[in-house]
């Protein structure tokens, strides 16, 4: 293009703007003019100019970052703001539920600065725009897109403002040109008209007239997380420049607005939903020390009327739920005082008292949500107790003796049962009602000398015809072992040793069994037989650590509604994994989908099971159905440019139409290690969901609303290690 405005020139500065923090003491101890990016100071994205380069004093403004119509605790108020004070620069972040949330000093070297002017700084991924005061209201006309090119002495830096009252954006561009004598001069192209185009992931600011500037959102800048890699084509002086650029977004295209909103913007401790899905309550860590505090919050699915429920949650052992109504939020709080059992209701009215409690904890609630269970005195004696979750009455559960180990690893609810360890050594094993009408004792299966039952990892088995429980002995060299143990006393089986129970049939029959020192060893026992079938070397997700889910099944190995076949993914050498169906009966084997690459198996709930698989020689993401007795079903193919996937963790949308899955362990260059991909079942096109700030971001979790279309996930998208929720709707 041919800029048709006046090139206004202004003598070389060593730095346009004021330094920060210690380094305004030292100011002009090197006279040669500043690299224009600089990767030699620490912390550095743009250019730090930490050398003593620039001039001295103190800074002549503050700086505040904006996103339009942000509020903390319900006033219009900057994202963040960063002010100067006696030679100390300070950040105070705001959040949604919690006004100045952070506050920290900071370097020199980790703010982002101009040679050319000083309207606007960088902060990790924000832009920074100068600020007489402490802001209150937010501008409608904000710097949306900073880039720099990464030229030394003559680099290009590009600002480009949008209004969002009358839905104008111009750009403004500063440059160095050399005269014959190779003395630099600052020029500037003061603000020009142009068109700002934003599509799912890219940003095109142009004029019409020669002046291009594509940043792309799903390329972040190598090394440099908050920076995102850009093109500039422009012609200035009569000279045509062609750059790869370095930009910040801000404003509407803030990475806290777009492409993807956040929600919650604490770092999120723990999550749950309602079964409506209209709801979700999270724990925030707050404070510091050896026991900072958890903040519980309720919001609306959407981030909307959030609001804070208690400031006294405990930072171990998390401990809330939502009633099967959707109603309630049950939640244990008073770490610093006498521990409570309370209730939330989710229209934010205050929160009710349910019961005294003796380990803050130490609950559960029943499943059809009609009474808590939970741990409180019994005749000046720790005793487990029932409350009606509406309130009332408790019932005791437990006999009318001391107890000596009792809580929530050592009890388990289930339909209406609720199985406890009680009360001194030797330990027994009781079942009672949550009324307390029907207290049993289970009969005792002969254990070995000194052994005992352990307060942890008890648990009711579905048909709730026997229990789990672990037993150990603490004389030397010490041992334990994993019994099921019939309710009834008709018989009892101790698994073999090292082995680890984690998942039963439906028909409480058969269980699964993962080696404790090798999870890649599995196998299948028969409870009343005790017979050992050994399966192949499936992939058990999260087998390492063995955690089990609420319905005793883990993601992609399964029992079969049936309780005829157990059925899971076999590891393959050649990573062309298969899923397989292994008999109950005569332990034969058979392929699910014969001739399909599988590394994911789910069955749902109509009873089909859903493949989802990598073929690694043509890079494609297939997904399959299979039908009760029917062949497989190709239903969707992904193209992807990664070799190679390492994990995948599927949700499947109420209608069940569409599913989401997250992807892992990519080898990818530029895009995210972990991709959040929402897939319909029908052959339309699938979206990536998540566009982090930085390659390496994780998600931990992904969730539909009811529309199945919009999404919910938690992930540390932004910050590394800062697990936020962010909220997205297919197109």
């Amino acid at each position: 293009m041919k800029l048709k405005i006046d090139i206004q020139r202004h003598p070389v500065r060593y730095s346009f703007l004021i330094l920060f923090g210690f380094a305004l003491l030292m100011a002009f101890q090197n006279c040669n003019r500043t690299a224009f990016f600089s990767t030699t100071v620490a912390g550095g994205l743009f250019g730090n100019y930490n050398n003593g380069a620039g001039y001295g004093g103190k800074p002549s403004q503050d700086y505040a970052r904006f996103t339009p119509g942000f509020k903390c605790e319900n006033r219009e108020s900057a994202v963040a703001n960063i002010l100067s004070a006696e030679n100390t620069l300070t950040i105070t972040e705001n959040k949604k539920d919690i006004c100045g949330a952070v506050q920290q000093t900071l370097d020199a070297g980790q703010i982002d600065v101009s040679i050319y002017q000083d309207e606007i700084i960088g902060y990790q991924e924000g832009i920074f725009e100068g600020v007489p005061s402490v802001p209150t209201t937010i501008p409608a006309n904000l710097v949306e897109v900073w880039c720099r090119d990464t030229n030394d002495q003559s680099g290009i830096e590009t600002i480009t403002h949008f209004d969002h009252l009358s839905s104008l954006a111009v750009n403004r561009i500063y440059f160095a040109s050399a005269d014959a004598t190779g003395t630099l001069t600052n020029k500037v192209v003061k603000d020009f008209s142009v068109a700002r185009v934003v599509s799912k992931s890219k940003v095109t600011i142009s004029d019409g007239s020669g002046f291009d500037l594509n940043v792309y959102r799903d390329q972040p800048a190598p090394l440099k997380p908050g920076l995102f890699v850009g093109q500039l084509n422009a012609t200035m002086n009569g000279i045509k420049y062609e750059r790869k650029t370095y930009c910040r977004f801000g404003g509407s295209l803030d990475a806290k607005v777009w492409p993807v909103k956040q929600i919650v913007d604490l770092n999120v401790s723990a999550f749950k939903q309602t079964v409506d899905l209209n709801y979700f309550s999270y724990s925030s860590l707050t404070g510091a020390g050896p026991a900072p505090a958890q903040n519980l919050f309720i919001s609306k699915s959407n981030g909307a009327n959030s609001f804070l429920v208690s400031k006294e949650i405990s930072s171990n052992n998390l401990n809330f739920s939502f009633g099967p109504d959707s109603k309630n939020l049950f939640y244990a709080t008073g770490a610093s005082t006498t521990p409570v059992l309370m209730s939330a209701p989710m229209d934010g009215s205050s929160s009710r008292v349910l019961a005294t409690v003796t380990e803050i904890f130490k609950f559960k609630l029943s499943t059809d949500g009609s009474r808590l269970i939970y741990n409180g005195y019994v005749n000046g004696a720790p005793g487990l107790r029932s409350v009606p979750s509406a309130g009332g009455n408790n019932s005791v559960l437990s006999p009318p003796v001391a107890v000596a180990t009792m809580g929530a690893s050592a009890m388990d609810v289930t339909k209406d049962k609720v199985v406890f360890l009680c009360c001194n050594t030797p330990t027994d094993i009781y079942i009672n009602n949550f009324d307390g009408t029907a207290l049993t004792k289970i009969p005792r299966p002969v254990l070995p000398a000194n052994w005992d039952f352990s307060a942890s990892n008890l648990s009711i088995l579905r048909q709730q015809k026997a229990v789990s429980v672990w037993a150990w002995t603490w004389i030397a060299p010490g041992g334990s072992a994993n019994y099921i143990i019939a309710i009834d006393g008709s018989w009892s089986l101790k698994l073999p040793t090292g082995w680890l129970w984690v998942s039963t049939s439906p028909d409480d029959l058969n269980g699964l069994l993962v080696n404790q020192t090798d999870p890649s060893l599995q196998a299948l026992v028969n409870f009343k037989t005790g017979a050992i079938m050994t399966l192949p070397t499936l992939n058990l997700p999260k087998s390492a650590s063995l955690v089990r889910d609420g319905s005793q099944t883990i993601e992609s190995a399964f029992f079969a509604a049936d309780s005829k076949s157990f059925i899971g993914v076999k590891a393959n050498s050649n990573l062309n994994n298969e899923t397989i169906a292994v008999s109950l009966i005569d332990g034969s084997v058979s392929s699910v989908c014969a001739g399909v690459t599988s590394s994911y198996v789910k069955q749902m709930n109509d009873g089909s099971l859903l493949l989802v698989g990598f073929d690694s020689s043509k890079r494609i993401i297939n997904v399959y159905l299979r039908q009760a007795d029917e062949k497989c079903k190709l239903v969707n193919s992904i193209p992807f440019a990664a070799s190679k996937m390492e994990s995948v963790e599927i949700s499947i949308s109420p209608d069940a139409k569409n599913i989401l899955a997250n992807v892992g362990g990519l080898d990818l260059n530029a895009a995210p290690l972990n991709l959040l991909l929402y897939i319909p079942l029908n052959g339309k096109v699938s979206y990536a969901v998540n566009t982090p700030v930085y390659s390496a971001a994780t998600i931990q979790k992904a969730v539909f609303l009811n529309d199945s279309k919009t999404v919910i996930f938690i992930g540390d998208q932004i910050r590394s290690g800062d697990q936020n929720i962010f909220l997205w709707s297919a197109p």
